[in-house]
């Protein structure tokens, strides 16, 4: 039988778990034990040597800013690769909370789907807004805790869309971007993704058509209803000429009101009845058994 020197065999075991430690690679950043502020500048200079490595300060002025030392409070600083060291704020200072509060474990229970606040007296709270697990829909519930909430929904969308908030309050939206409608700052614009291409455009007070552009209305109160078949329509003619493709009808008025140069041109039905045409100056009948005002 064989001797076998098990000593030996440990020393080796020892050895190679000690190598296996040096050779990983040292993630941690913070700076040893915790030292006053002026234990920290003067035995670890903050330099290139020291670049993303964060302190524990035990004389901070306050919970999230160490001053010139000194204090009774703890916090974190942090050295970027130059001096001095920075202050860190993690977590929010002594209450390992939301960053401004004391505590985060004296507010109330949290509802579910509840937005999170931080209130400066009694540290997390629940808002009266919620949002949805998977669809990121808010509910706003206001300032009484009825059945009434403002909801706004989110279908999933095709392609990116942004409504934007102007100073003044006005609300700019883009929509169906892909469908070549949109918004712009001050106007709408339909057929094209591009306003210098647009066949259709709301700008202020002003609508504005292409010359292709057709005015019509179907026979059913829901146009896909009649499959979008036109029964009456307006369209271009040509320059200052606008086209009916129907009968006009005029509900007759008592009077035309007055006739003058501002008016010439101006044809209506009068009631007794007659067709009656200004010509700047007088009322004249076309047509009919009554008279023209």
């Amino acid at each position: 039988m064989r001797a076998f020197n098990l000593g030996a065999v440990r020393r080796a075991l020892y050895a190679s778990a000690v190598l296996t430690l040096l050779s990983v690679p040292s993630l941690a950043q913070v700076v040893e034990r915790g030292r006053t502020f002026a234990d920290l500048t003067a035995s670890h200079p903050c330099d290139t040597g020291l670049t993303n490595r964060i302190a524990r300060v035990t004389d901070c002025d306050a919970a999230d800013d160490f001053g010139d030392g000194g204090g009774a409070f703890q916090c974190w600083a942090y050295c970027d690769g130059s001096a001095p060291w920075t202050n860190l704020a993690i977590g929010g200072g002594a209450g390992g909370g939301v960053s401004g509060l004391d505590t985060a474990d004296g507010g109330a229970a949290l509802s579910d789907n509840a937005i999170v606040r931080g209130d400066g007296t009694t540290g997390i709270q629940g808002s009266a807004v919620t949002i949805a697990d998977t669809t990121g829909d808010l509910q706003w519930e206001g300032t009484t805790a009825d059945a009434y909430e403002g909801n706004f929904a989110f279908t999933d969308p095709t392609a990116d869309w942004t409504v934007t908030f102007g100073a003044t309050g006005s609300a700019v939206f883009e929509v169906d971007v892909s469908a070549d409608n949109f918004y712009s700052a001050s106007a709408f614009y339909a057929g094209s993704t591009s306003s210098a291409n647009a066949e259709f455009a709301v700008d202020g007070s002003k609508v504005y058509m292409g010359g292709g552009i057709v005015l019509g209305w179907t026979a059913n109160a829901n146009p896909e209803g009649s499959s979008y078949v036109l029964d009456t329509q307006f369209t271009r003619e040509a320059a200052d000429i606008v086209k009916l493709d129907s009968m006009l009808e005029l509900t007759p008025v008592a009077s035309g009101g007055t006739c003058d140069a501002g008016n010439a041109g101006r044809i209506y039905s009068d009631t007794s009845p007659a067709r009656c045409w200004c010509d700047g100056t007088t009322v004249q009948k076309l047509s009919g058994a009554g008279t023209c005002d």
